[in-house]
Formats: structure tokens, C-alpha cells, sequence
């Protein structure tokens, strides 16, 4: 058997280291092909799990917060709920308070309007009792009616002779010839007259009329009736009578008669005597000598 050319022996081993090469060449190249890719995916790991360890130390820490804010939220809701006890309390206390002070601030209403009523009522008997002449005293009977009643049509009856009728005194608002004429126990009127009950109409006292008077008052002297006080309507602006209306016309029913006997008797007396000079009669005077008290 005949070897081979030493030519063709040279080249064929040249191949072989060529293609030896080539495979150390790819084999290094894969190799460090695949390192790089290991290295790349050790890298990616690597940042994987910094984050993930961020992840899990801010996990952490916020749950470190809840932990911490559930204590704090469980310490308001105790404060809260203690709060809202005391709230109660207080708003019960203002409660309390608020009704008194409502019971007190009615209270001194009324005894502002008490204070009121009797100074009104003192005004009245004071004013009434200041004339010591009958037609002033008359005159401010008509004023008291007017302005402290709200009297707008009225009329003043008075019985001059027992068992005899009554004329009309003064009035206003309506004329006399249209007042009715009154007999003891006759009409509405001489009813009153007779009983000595006052009589007051119900309903709005501004729509009264001369046939249905909205108040009709005795006016007394002593134990007997010697006349009438007759309302027959209001002022518009009167829409009805309250508590010191019928107080005031009960004083004018109890004193305006002896205002009025009263006035006329000192208009009667002697001008030229002293104004007290009667007085000696009632015991006042003792033997000449005036009664001076001790000091």
C-alpha cells in the first residue's frame, strides 16, 4: 500500500488544525456567550431581588406603621368615645340650664307685666282721683277709656233718683240720640243695672255695635249700683281685651262714683272756706287744737 503524497499529508493537516481552531474558536465563543447570558441573568437576578428586598423592607415598615397607627387609632377611638360621654354630659347640663333660664326668663316677664298692670292700675286711680271737679273727673273717665282701653264708641249712665232711669252722663264716639234709654231690669242694659254683674261680649270687641255693647260695667257705690260704664266698640287697633282691661275696669267700676261724689261735694263747698275746714266734724280736730304727733 503506497502512502500518501507528503504534500497532500501537509495539507490535510493544516486542515484539520484549521478546523481544530475553529472549533476551540466556536467553542470559546459559545462559552462566553453563555457566560455573558449567566452573567446578564446572575444581574437581573441580583436587581430581582434588591427590589424585591426594598419591596419587603418598605412592606415592612409600613406595616410597622399599622401596627403602630392601629395602636394610635384604638387610643383615639378611646379618647373619642370618652369625649362623646362628656359631650352628653354637657349638652344635658346646657339642657337643664337652657330651662331654667327659660322658666326664669318667663318669670321675670310676668313680673315685668305685673309691674306693668299695677302701674297702670295706679296711673288710673291716681288720674281719676286728681279732678275735684265732676266734668275733669267725667273727662278723665272718657280719657282712660280711650287710651289705656282702646275704648273708641262709649257712654256713661249714672241713676240721679233710686227706682228712677238713668241719663247719659258723657260719651263718645256715638251721639246721644242714639244711645239707648236704660230702666232698671229692662234690656240688656237695665239687666246689668239690676244684677250688678258686668257683662262682656265675646269675639272681635271692634265689631260691637249700640244693640250688642262688647263690655257693660257696673259702676258701684258701696253695696249698690248707681250706674253703667258701656263699651260699645274698640279702636281698630284694639283687637281684644287682656288681663289689665278688665282689672282697669273693674277699679273704674269700683271708684268712679266716688271720684265723681267725691269732686262734686268739695265743688259744693263754700269758696271762701279753708278747703279742710269740713274736716273738723271727723274727729281730726280735738277741742280747737290740732292733734300734732309725737316726735
Amino acid at each position: 500500500m503506497s502512502e500518501p503524497p507528503a504534500g497532500k499529508t501537509q495539507k490535510s493537516e493544516e486542515i484539520a488544525r484549521e478546523e481544530l481552531k475553529k472549533e476551540r474558536d466556536d467553542f470559546l465563543k459559545a462559552f462566553f456567550r453563555k457566560g455573558v447570558e449567566l452573567t446578564e441573568e446572575l444581574v437581573r437576578e441580583r436587581d430581582l431581588a434588591r427590589q424585591r428586598l426594598l419591596f419587603l423592607e418598605e412592606e415592612n415598615a409600613r406595616l410597622r406603621a399599622q401596627v403602630a397607627s392601629g395602636d394610635a387609632i384604638r387610643e383615639l377611638l378611646r379618647k373619642i368615645e370618652a369625649l362623646e360621654i362628656e359631650k352628653e354630659r354637657v349638652l344635658h347640663q346646657f339642657q337643664e340650664v337652657q330651662v331654667a333660664s327659660t322658666r326664669q326668663h318667663a318669670s321675670f316677664s310676668e313680673i315685668e307685666n305685673e309691674l306693668a298692670n299695677l302701674a297702670n292700675l295706679y296711673v288710673a286711680s291716681y288720674q281719676l282721683h286728681a279732678s275735684l271737679d265732676p266734668r275733669g273727673v267725667l273727662q278723665t273717665l272718657k280719657d282712660l277709656l280711650a287710651q289705656f282701653i282702646g275704648a273708641e264708641a262709649f257712654a256713661i249712665y249714672l241713676q240721679l233718683q233710686e227706682n228712677e232711669g238713668l241719663i247719659v252722663a258723657a260719651s263718645e264716639g256715638v251721639s246721644e240720640s242714639e244711645l239707648p234709654l236704660v230702666q232698671p231690669g229692662q234690656g240688656m242694659l237695665g239687666e246689668v243695672f239690676t244684677s250688678g254683674r258686668a257683662h262682656h261680649r265675646d269675639g272681635d270687641p271692634r265689631l260691637g255695635a249700640i244693640s250688642d255693647p262688647v263690655a257693660i260695667i257696673p259702676l258701684r257705690l258701696r253695696d249698690k249700683i248707681a250706674g253703667l260704664l258701656v263699651i260699645f266698640r274698640t279702636l281698630e287697633q284694639k283687637h281684644a281685651f287682656i288681663q289689665v282691661d278688665h282689672e282697669l275696669l273693674k277699679l273704674l267700676g269700683a271708684q268712679a262714683i266716688s271720684a265723681l261724689i267725691a269732686a262734686q261735694l268739695f265743688s259744693a263747698q263754700d269758696a271762701n272756706q279753708p278747703p279742710l275746714s269740713s274736716l273738723s266734724d271727723l274727729g281730726i280736730l280735738s277741742h280747737g287744737r290740732v292733734l300734732v304727733p309725737h316726735r
